[in-house]
């Protein structure tokens, strides 16, 4: 008997690594205490045709209605704007028009002030005896605003009439005939301004001396 078992064991030899391997792996769920987490496939479904022409097609209708809807916007801003600035441009035209007639007028009436107050000082100045040119030269001045000038007139004025009155005092003054020598006190300023033409012919006649 014992022969036999010993021949069939030597028929069949026992595979020792596949017990081991197969014991091995029990151990290892043995030792994880049955906690192991079963294996799970992660990766999402795979999407059909159809779904992404789907997608594709909704990514389309949603970029058209942000285009319109920007479109829409700047089409009112634009409208807006152009509004906006043809009424500022028509105000702006009526203020400068506005102002533009205002100066105008402003002018007008400086310039008949101006007018005025000139006639009115030329007026007083004649009143004062001065000629006409001085007058008109004063008057200028005076609504010039030309202290400098004004004071020169007056000089001239006053001087010219300083020589009128002189003029008109050795013209009134009495002659004295003392013959027809040279020792007559006239002088040729007043034979000049004797005013009777014969007398003053006499006198220069007397006094030829002062005229050579």
């Amino acid at each position: 008997m014992r022969r036999k078992i010993k021949e069939t064991h030597d028929l069949m030899p026992l595979n020792l690594q596949f017990f081991a391997e197969d014991g091995g792996e029990e151990g290892a769920g043995a030792d994880d205490g049955g906690n192991a987490e079963p294996e799970t496939n992660d990766e999402p479904p795979s999407k059909t045709y159809e779904d992404a022409l789907s997608e594709i097609a909704a990514a389309k209708a949603e970029a058209k209605k942000l285009k319109a809807e920007r479109d829409s916007a700047l089409k009112k801003a634009g409208d807006a704007t152009k509004q906006l600035r043809a009424k500022m441009t028509e105000a702006e035209l009526e203020a400068e028009k506005k102002a533009a007639d205002d100066e105008a007028k402003q002018e007008h009436l400086k310039e008949l002030e101006t007018y005025k107050a000139q006639n009115e000082a030329l007026k007083r100045y004649r009143v004062q005896g001065m000629s006409e040119e001085l007058a008109e030269k004063a008057a200028k001045a005076e609504i010039e605003g030309d202290m400098d000038a004004l004071a020169d007139i007056q000089r001239q004025h006053t001087q010219a009439l300083i020589k009128e009155k002189e003029a008109e005092w050795k013209a009134s003054r009495p002659r004295v005939n003392v013959g027809d020598d040279d020792s007559s006190s006239m002088t040729k300023e007043e034979i000049l301004a004797i005013k009777d033409r014969d007398e003053r012919q006499k006198e220069i006649a007397k006094h030829l001396n002062l005229f050579t």
